[in-house]
């Protein structure tokens, strides 16, 4: 905004309105009240008492009206110069922001699991925007509780229930998890049903674990397993190949290793011994209101993602 019309708006006390200036500059370049009122779709009446109350507030005429038209006073022409740019790039970002905030464009910011986006979530997200080319995503992946705000994110997937109560939360699915072992380690185990057997060989983990809290899905006895892993890491993909290249066992989401067990790379062990469920949700700020692209985005992942655990929990 030009320093002449902040002068202008603060000398006015904010009495001036910016639908009348921008009415102002339509009458200019249209070059009639006709025409402009016929583009604002308003009153030719409407539109010149619109103009009178302008010029009753500058207390000077800004326009000459004439059988053969109009045209600026010299302080019309400089209210004109001093506003023409501003209205304009104020109903540029104005028209913007409707279609950004009622259509499904615009960008959307997402908070997801790595591991999860590897293996499910980053094909749906392709197959949303071939749906959606107005859409634009920018995907955060980390298995930390990001500050949405702090990341200025729209929305989030995380397993678990969130405590915070400045969240709101849909819950997603639920994703299976088992205990696996290498082929030698397996066969080792062959005919165990004691878990404090697993205990003879390396245990690789997702985080530093001191337990494996488990349950028998046939009588339901319940077991908290001290362990202590012989290599951890927040990635799954790369637990998950240090166990194939040294061996041992690891209790991991059946999502991540369907293709191991199909080709025999690892092997199910105790298969009467289950972890919970882990429950997915997408998560969002209470405070924000969800733009209709982003609705549109939270409806997918729901529909898509929900289908994939159950889809899964069919195969165990």
């Amino acid at each position: 905004m030009s320093s002449r019309l902040k002068f202008v708006i603060l000398n006015f006390k904010n009495e001036i309105m910016l639908d009348d200036l921008s009415l102002f500059v339509r009458v200019v370049q249209e070059g009639s009240f006709l025409a402009a009122a016929r583009a604002e779709d308003l009153s030719t009446a409407t539109l010149t008492r619109r103009i009178q109350n302008l010029e009753a507030r500058f207390n000077c005429q800004l326009l000459n009206r004439s059988a053969r038209g109009i045209s600026l006073t010299p302080i019309g022409e400089r209210l004109y110069e001093s506003t023409v740019v501003q209205v304009e790039s104020l109903q540029n970002e104005v028209g913007r922001l409707h279609t950004d905030t009622l259509g499904h464009r615009g960008r959307i910011r997402l908070i997801a699991p790595i591991n999860l986006t590897h293996h499910i979530v980053q094909p749906l997200l392709q197959t949303f925007l071939s749906e959606n080319p107005g859409i634009q995503l920018s995907v955060l992946l980390s298995n930390q509780a990001e500050s949405l705000a702090e990341r200025q994110a729209d929305l989030a997937l995380r397993f678990g229930k969130q405590a915070d109560s400045g969240l709101r939360q849909k819950f997603v699915g639920e994703f299976p998890s088992v205990l696996v072992a290498t082929p030698e380690v397996a066969l080792a185990l062959e005919g165990q049903s004691e878990l404090q057997a697993l205990l003879a060989f390396p245990c690789i983990a997702a985080l530093e674990e001191r337990y494996l809290v488990l349950q028998n899905r046939l009588t339901g006895a319940r077991s908290n397993l001290p362990i202590e892993p012989h290599f951890h890491c927040n990635d799954l993909d790369v637990a998950i190949a240090t166990l194939e290249s040294n061996g041992g066992f690891m209790h991991c989401p059946y999502l991540l290793i369907r293709e191991q067990l199909a080709s025999g790379r690892l092997v199910r062990v105790m298969p009467d011994w289950e972890g919970e469920n882990r429950r997915l949700y997408v998560v969002w700020n209470s405070r924000n209101l969800l733009m209709p692209r982003t609705q549109l985005l939270l409806d997918f992942l729901v529909e898509q993602v929900g289908a994939i655990g159950t889809r899964l929990e069919r195969e165990l």
